[in-house]
């Protein structure tokens, strides 16, 4: 949320609420672990600060650092050995590669016609 609000007080365009702008982005730690949009809110009031006029401290721009830096990490691809990607395939190693791991007669009462569907 403080990311969206941030946004629009730069879109607004009010210098005023630079120093508002400037307590929310103290106020925010980053977060390490909590993926990819876990610290939108420092990337966005850093960039509203900026477009108010405003130069960020250096501990806001060593914030904005870390917070890209967490981000990266969240998208960076998974290492995975070659049995973990069998596994994840559904395939256990003991079945040759292609075959569908899922039992179809698990299955079958989902493709059953389901009959006529009332719209209204």
């Amino acid at each position: 949320m403080k990311a969206f609000a941030a946004g629009l007080l730069a879109t607004y365009g009010d210098p005023a609420a630079r120093p508002r702008l400037d307590a929310a982005l103290d106020a925010c730690a980053v977060d390490t672990e909590g993926g990819l949009l876990a610290n939108d809110a420092i990337i966005e009031l850093k960039w509203a600060i900026e477009r108010l006029g405003g130069t960020p401290s250096t501990e806001h721009v060593q914030k904005f650092e870390a917070a890209r830096t967490a981000m990266r990490a969240a998208t960076a691809p998974v290492q995975m050995s070659a049995q973990d990607k069998l596994q994840l395939a559904g395939n256990d190693g003991l079945r040759p590669p292609g075959r569908d791991a899922v039992d179809p007669l698990a299955h079958q009462a989902l493709a059953e016609p389901a009959g006529q569907l009332e719209l209204w």
